[in-house]
């Protein structure tokens, strides 16, 4: 069997350790500082760059110039909040990448898939959940 992404550096088409190809690019909307750092260091542990903002008008410039594969956004605000936050980013960047909420709730509020959101990862969440949702929606695998 081979070592999984929390082995060592997880390659994305071949799921090889330790072949190095092109990488994955996320990005973190996210207002805790913690959650950015942590999301940011378990992402080169599977291959990908990060950029992180602590709010969507700081996260807007960025993807004017930057396009992320996946958008991991902070899913523990008010739900209109939210959806305005995913269409001003989508808008900024003129992309749909899939985005997934960070939420502080076991299951997510009721209507969030509604929203275009393509799941939700609860808080507190380990490495292997995040490395599930980067394998399920930037590389195509279940």
């Amino acid at each position: 069997m081979e070592p999984g992404p929390i082995d060592g550096a997880w390659n994305k088409h071949s799921g090889r350790h330790g072949e190095r190809r092109d990488s994955c690019q996320l990005m973190i909307v996210h207002g805790d500082q913690a959650i950015r750092r942590t999301v940011e260091t378990l992402t080169v542990l599977v291959g990908c760059r990060a950029l992180s903002a602590p709010s969507v008008a700081e996260a807007v410039p960025l993807l004017q110039r930057w396009r992320p594969d996946l958008l991991l956004l902070d899913g523990e605000a008010p739900f209109g909040e939210i959806r305005i936050s995913i269409r001003t980013l989508r808008e900024a960047a003129r992309w749909a990448a899939p985005v997934v909420l960070l939420g502080a709730e076991s299951s997510p509020t009721e209507g969030i898939f509604e929203i275009l959101v393509a799941d939700y990862l609860p808080k507190p969440f380990d490495a292997r959940e995040l490395f599930a949702i980067v394998q399920r929606y930037v590389w195509g695998r279940a």
